[in-house]
């Protein structure tokens, strides 16, 4: 998997309560996720740091039973 124009691949360090229809109820009311990185597009962010986006920045990817996120590094709130 190779990302391109700035976007992150990731994969979800904490799980979302409930999506119900396209509202997202998030796990302890927090206003953001954590996700691990996986393939970056951006020289900022490098493969295995943890970063911190809103609840709502990305967008699910289902890739052979996995399921990743995809954000744009513009959205990254921090990186750990």
């Amino acid at each position: 998997m190779k990302m391109l124009n700035s976007n992150v691949c990731c994969k979800n360090l904490d799980e979302v309560v409930q999506k119900v229809g396209n509202v997202i109820i998030p796990a302890k009311n927090k206003a953001y996720k954590r996700l691990e990185v996986i393939e970056s597009g951006d020289e900022k962010v490098t493969v295995g740091d943890v970063v911190y986006v809103p609840i709502t920045a990305g967008y699910e990817v289902d890739v052979e039973k996995d399921k990743f996120t995809i954000v744009n590094a513009r959205e990254i709130i921090l990186i750990l």
